[in-house]
């Protein structure tokens, strides 16, 4: 069963309310998203988004610095709160 990106947005929300992080494993999600953002002219924010999508998403961050988003659909399909993608 595929669920909706309204079911994922409001799953993401509950997982990043939680004090506790997900399985998934937060150490694998900050060396992917260091490298994820290092290119990135506002790395603050690019990092700490791509870190609560990637915990989101079970530990999966598209490679590379930019793009390859097929690589990761739940990371893709997360959107913000304007419907455009929330994860970098």
């Amino acid at each position: 069963m595929v669920a909706s990106a309204h079911e994922e947005a409001q799953s993401l929300k509950m997982k990043m309310k939680r004090k506790g992080m997900p399985k998934g494993g937060s150490s694998d999600c900050a060396k992917k998203c260091n490298y994820r953002c290092s290119k990135s002219s506002r790395y603050k924010l690019c990092y700490r988004d791509c870190n609560a999508c990637c915990r989101a998403c079970g530990g999966c961050v598209p490679p590379g610095t930019a793009g390859n988003r097929q690589y990761c659909p739940c990371y893709a399909r997360i959107k913000n709160s304007k419907g455009t993608g929330k994860c970098p």
